[in-house]
């Protein structure tokens, strides 16, 4: 199998910090230019800024507010 590049690496421990809901480690690979188009439905929405892409992940993905424990 071939060896796992630096880029790879860091894009496993992306995917598994947003499956083991390690909302910390998540965050930290996010950037405050991050920009995420949504295409619906029900609409197309851009959500702008690191903790605009936060807020909306916590109330569609892991659907319970930032601020619980």
């Amino acid at each position: 199998m071939p060896q796992k590049n630096e880029f790879e690496e860091k894009l496993i421990s992306f995917f598994n910090a947003e499956n083991n809901r390690d909302r910390k480690l998540y965050e930290s690979f996010l950037s405050q230019d991050v920009e995420w188009i949504l295409y619906g439905p029900p609409k197309r929405k851009v959500l702008v800024g690191k903790d605009e892409y936060v807020k909306n992940y916590d109330d569609t993905v892991w659907l319970e507010p930032k601020d619980k424990p």
